[in-house]
């Protein structure tokens, strides 16, 4: 179960994120954090072009195409050029960062290339295009 969190805090990320993770530690759970200045830049910053995303979403009839795979460090070169074997003309992504903008013509539910994302070896969650452009527009409603 994945759960979008928004809040406020002064703390620097790494050791927010430990305090987090520390108060519930009772149960398994992966802390990836992003600011709301963040959550703007990886809007601004979506290496694929509104063509490549319109052609992708036509021939998707199984759900969203576009995703972005927050990690909490960008990954090595090494595990980035083991990814590469993954990408196709159906399937496509770029770094940005410690972000990985994903670009699905068909569902990601079969997605090879989603399926090997956990060896990157990097602590990361997925989210659709939908949900960051909702989670920046509760965030910036935050800080007016």
């Amino acid at each position: 179960m994945a759960v979008n969190v928004l809040f406020e805090s002064s703390e620097k990320e790494d050791i927010l994120r430990k305090k987090i993770e520390y108060e519930i530690e009772t149960i398994s759970v992966i802390v990836v954090l992003r600011t709301a200045a963040e959550l703007k830049q990886i809007i601004q910053n979506c290496p694929f072009s509104k063509k490549e995303v319109a052609e992708a979403e036509a021939l998707n009839t199984e759900g969203e195409s576009l995703y972005v795979s927050l990690l909490t460090d960008a990954p090595l070169q090494e595990k980035i050029e083991y990814l590469n074997n993954f990408k196709s003309i159906d399937e496509d992504y770029r770094i940005r960062n410690r972000d990985i903008y994903l670009l699905f013509r068909h569902s990601i539910r079969n997605s090879k290339l989603a399926n090997n994302l956990q060896k990157l070896d990097v602590t990361a969650t997925v989210r659709n295009w939908k949900t960051i452009n909702k989670l920046h527009v509760l965030a910036k409603a935050r800080a007016d």
